[in-house]
């Protein structure tokens, strides 16, 4: 029985447990010092809380007392039932503080015997690892490890896995720690930073254990839709997401599979052996060349033979737009008339109504020639999504010509965006129209006057054009007038996240001006063919350029199809010479990186 003690007074309440063997536990209490010396845990504190009524205020205490001790149908539980903390919210909230698991809807906090070094040690083993490792916003302990556990960051959850994926074996798995909360509150949000990791090419299982565990293995892209945008998310709806998809203590999914403890878990880290992602190989570069010479509109067409690289479809770009959180930036060099932006405004903010569709009536009403775009851009078949993604979006659209410049700022008139000192702005958007071209270095060069809405002015080489190549392109007699010239990187001075480059033959030029910009991109594109800077240049060369900078670079082609340029996978048979566009992504941009990789050959 419990007995009051009448020492001096001291702030703790102690228990002495009988089990197997006696064990002291201590909580704040007041300024009393009970003790029990005989019979559970439970007993004792049945009777203190009958004794003392104060004990309320130390419930959760309790409650870590029965959890850190005793496994299955916890007295901790059992005591904060006692304590008053009947309410189904208090259980939970208590289950949130402590790391236990309500989350199937009943009062029973459940702790797992495994803990998380142990899972982690269990996956790497089923992998084929001897070796586990921590992780954390920059990086891995253990490069070569099997496993890598991420408990507790003080960055974005998507940091730290893209920066522990980026380090790690190709089979190796990462598991998160407090991925299962009972409450909004719990587990600091983690929830909501596991439901951004969805991605097409990894497989995501969550158990009951140790503050629910996250275990993350990268497998082969999947063609199915991608899932609702996270932000379509509240609590409510990601509980009950979380069990239809992982199921719970009490309840297995559709599948009938159940995570719910970490043997459960380990299971599944060796059923889903999937580890070897064909898009990481290499194509077979004679279906590239095959490909070539196929027309989407009949073969008598050349034009539409070529087109399958030079107007390529994209769709593996809103995937990629879609996988980003936060500011974007962006810049667009040889903007034109402006579809790169209508297209990227569609996909991160749709409550500004700009698509290329309304990009299109916008020029059609400002005379522009092709105005639906070279390569029929205004219609574009853009995915329709209902919410932004983002409430910052900075844009440079740099271009030469005039008469272009022009066409931009009205076709933002017509999209209520408000210009002030050269600046437009609308909702999260602000969009800087930059009328100047970019080389290797500073200076001035020759340049076309040409009509509004053409698309194929190119800064002249040795200062010098010719007006046949340009014939019937301008608005009246052959003209031809300086324009100013920097460096990517004297108009850059923060990170980009998109960089596009359309400039007739001179990309080479614009990134060699460029590299710092470059280097901190996130996905970089150009033009690639036989004109302008590319005459002296290969495809190949300045592939091994992005490949020494930590960049994956894909030839682009028809349907979306992209051809895999880099990590030993270059051949012949893409060092085409015409028109055609490649797309680099960083590495260790694990999101879009994903994106891409659902899309190539």
């Amino acid at each position: 029985m419990p007995q009051k003690s009448t020492r001096a007074p001291m702030r703790t309440l102690v228990f002495i447990l009988l089990v197997s063997s006696s064990s002291a536990l201590t909580l704040p209490f007041a300024d009393a010092e009970l003790q029990c010396d005989r019979g559970s845990l439970l007993d004792c504190a049945r009777h203190a809380l009958a004794e003392e009524p104060r004990l309320n205020a130390s419930a959760q205490e309790l409650v870590v007392v029965g959890l850190e001790n005793l496994i299955a149908r916890s007295p901790g539980a059992q005591i904060a039932e006692l304590a008053g903390a009947s309410e189904e919210t208090r259980i939970r909230a208590a289950a949130d503080a402590v790391g236990g698991f309500v989350c199937d809807g009943g009062r029973t906090l459940r702790r797992a015997r495994a803990r998380s070094e142990e899972v982690a040690l269990a996956v790497a083993r089923a992998r084929g690892f001897a070796t586990w490792t921590r992780a954390d916003c920059h990086g891995v302990d253990d490069k070569n490890a099997g496993a890598a556990l991420i408990d507790g960051i003080t960055c974005e959850l998507r940091e730290a896995v893209d920066a522990a994926f980026s380090n790690l074996p190709l089979r190796a798995a990462i598991i998160i720690r407090g991925a299962l909360p009972c409450t909004e509150e719990g587990y600091g949000g983690v929830w909501k930073d596991v439901l951004k990791l969805r991605r097409p090419t990894l497989d995501v299982a969550v158990a009951a254990a140790d503050g629910g565990l996250a275990v993350l293995i990268r497998r082969a892209p999947r063609s199915s839709s991608p899932p609702p945008s996270p932000a379509a998310f509240d609590f409510d709806t990601f509980d009950q997401h979380r069990v239809e998809l992982y199921g719970g203590p009490s309840v297995g999914t559709a599948s009938g599979r159940r995570f719910v403890d970490a043997d459960s878990i380990v299971a599944w880290s060796v059923d889903v052996y999937r580890d070897v992602v064909p898009s990481f190989a290499c194509a077979d570069s004679s279906l590239f060349t095959a490909s070539l010479g196929i027309s989407l509109e009949g073969n008598e067409d050349a034009w539409d033979k070529a087109a399958l690289l030079g107007c390529p479809s994209r769709p593996w770009l809103s995937d990629a737009l879609r996988a980003h959180h936060g500011r974007f930036r962006a810049v667009y060099v040889g903007a034109n008339k402006g579809y790169g932006l209508a297209s990227l405004l569609s996909a991160l903010a749709p409550s500004l109504e700009v698509s290329p569709a309304t990009w299109g009536v916008a020029l059609r009403r400002l005379n522009a020639r092709l105005a639906c775009g070279w390569c029929r851009d205004c219609l574009e078949d853009e995915e329709a999504y209902d919410d932004d993604i983002t409430d910052t979006i900075v844009v440079d659209l740099v271009e030469p010509l005039g008469a272009n410049v022009g066409l931009l700022a009205g076709c933002l008139r017509d999209h209520s965006f408000v210009e002030k000192d050269e600046i437009w702005m609308k909702g999260p958007a602000t969009v800087r129209l930059l009328q100047m071209a970019l080389g290797r270095t500073r200076g001035s060069a020759t340049f076309p006057s040409l009509a509004a809405g053409e698309e194929v002015g190119e800064v002249c080489s040795e200062g010098t054009c010719d007006a046949r190549q340009f014939e019937g392109r301008f608005e009246k007699e052959p003209r031809f007038e300086e324009v100013r010239v920097e460096t990517l990187d004297g108009i850059v001075e923060d990170k980009v996240d998109y960089l596009s480059l359309d400039v007739e033959g001179q990309d080479p030029l614009v990134l060699d001006g460029g590299m710092e910009t470059v280097k901190n991109a996130r996905l970089v594109e150009f033009e690639y063919h036989f004109r302008g800077a590319w005459a002296e240049e290969t495809l190949k060369g300045r592939t091994e350029q992005f490949d020494s900078l930590n960049f994956d670079c894909y030839l682009q082609g028809a349907h979306g199809s992209l051809w895999r340029l880099t990590g030993g996978c270059f051949a012949e048979a893409y060092e085409v010479r015409r028109w055609a566009n490649v797309v680099c992504v960083r590495r260790d941009e694990i999101a879009w990186r994903d994106a891409l990789l659902k899309w190539a050959v």
